[in-house]
């Protein structure tokens, strides 16, 4: 079992490699036809898409926006296998995978009074407060990034590992020119990517909010704050 656990920690140690290495690289790549080229960035998202300007020629049977998730897929698939073949070539010169930062979990020895302690959780609490969005006069949140125009027509999904999802209605593409469809969907991205960076931003202090308030009551549970 033990032997097994290692082998199992090595090829996620090594897997982890791979993937940074794989985010440092420039990684383009099309669909199948040619109709759509892509890039990714460090996150796995498209840093841009470009349309071809016979992109109905190319694409008479196919969906432009399964086009633009199959360029993704194939810039990520690229930048894998040659992270691979990388991260292979220096383990042959004997490197070994990063050693990740190590979190600890530890809570420090803290003589502050109870008071103290929990000024400090409310601190955060209202440095959180003072940065979430407020109400503006048009109903929208200030802070929060905001569609310049809004396109129903357009519309992106992306998770922490990449881009999961492209829907654009393939009847408004086709009345439109190439170069139009092309930077509205550009613009669309970038959009709703900075929405997206904004609610993990926004995920993460909560988080470290519920934290302190974790470690608050655990330490007082244990009667350690007077």
């Amino acid at each position: 079992m033990a032997q097994l656990q290692r082998e199992l920690e090595a090829d996620a140690a090594e897997c982890m490699w791979i993937d940074q290495v794989s985010r440092g690289l420039e990684r383009p790549g099309r669909d199948l036809t040619g109709a759509v080229h892509t890039i990714l960035d460090e996150n796995n998202l498209p840093l841009r898409i470009t349309v071809s300007s016979d992109w109905q020629l190319r694409l008479s049977v196919g969906r432009l926006d399964a086009a633009i998730m199959e360029a993704a897929g194939v810039a990520f698939a690229d930048g894998w296998q040659r992270a691979t073949e990388e991260v292979r070539r220096a383990m042959e010169r004997g490197e070994k995978p990063p050693t990740p930062a190590l979190i600890s979990t530890a809570e420090p020895a803290d003589e502050r009074s109870l008071d103290e302690v929990i000024e400090d959780v409310l601190a955060m609490v209202s440095k959180k407060d003072s940065s979430a969005p407020t109400a503006s006069m048009d109903g929208g949140d200030l802070g929060v990034p905001q569609a310049s125009g809004r396109n129903e027509n357009i519309s992106f999904e992306f998770s922490e590992y990449g881009i999961t999802s492209c829907r654009i209605d393939e009847s408004w593409a086709r009345r439109r020119a190439a170069s139009r469809v092309a930077t509205d969907i550009n613009s669309t991205l970038i959009e709703q990517k900075d929405l997206f960076a904004f609610r993990a931003q926004q995920g993460d202090s909560r988080s470290s909010i519920v934290a302190a308030a974790e470690q608050l009551v655990g330490r007082l549970q244990r009667g350690e704050l007077t």
